[in-house]
Order: structure tokens, then sequence, then C-alpha cells
């Protein structure tokens, strides 16, 4: 072979060298790609469990607020009873 001939060659092996290169890196990179996106399916599907979990405890904790706040409402208008009772005995003369 002459020079000539290599000359001509040589682009054409350049591109296919280059092709297989990138051919080989791309698929690498899907590899890794699709292991990460396993890994992300499953952290979020953990991630949603506990999401799950923690609305479970928010809605305990909102029915025991509301059952203290009934409580709260409750003595409140007892001790204004009481207060009342306590001013009015306080405004009666005793005999």
């Amino acid at each position: 072979m002459d020079i000539k001939t290599l000359a001509s060659v040589a682009p054409l092996c350049v591109v296919a060298v280059g092709a297989i290169f990138s051919y080989a890196t791309l698929s690498a990179e899907s590899n890794g790609n699709a292991e990460d996106i396993r890994d992300n399916k499953t952290v979020i599907q953990r991630h949603t469990e506990q999401i799950a979990e923690l609305d479970k405890n928010v809605t305990v904790v909102q029915a025991k607020v509301d059952s203290v706040q009934e409580d709260v409402s409750e003595m409140k208008a007892d001790t204004k009873v009481i207060l009342q009772l306590i001013t009015n005995q306080q405004r009666r003369p005793t005999n």
C-alpha cells in the first residue's frame, strides 16, 4: 500500500474507531443510568412509605389537638361560670 491509499483510509479508520469508542461510552453510561434509575425507584418507594407513615402520625396528632382544644374550650367555659358565681357571691350583702 502506498501513502495515498493509507491517507485516504486513515480518516475512515479514525471515524470507525471514534464510533466504536462512542458506542462503548454511551453503552456504559446507559447501563450506569439504568442502575441509578433502579436505585432511585427504590429510594422513592421508601420515601413514599415514610410519607404515608408520617401522614398517619399527623392525622393522629391532629385528632389529639382537636380533643385538647375541645377540653380547653370546656374548661374556659367552666372557669367563666365559676368566676361569675364567685363575683356574684361577693356582690351579695352578707346578713
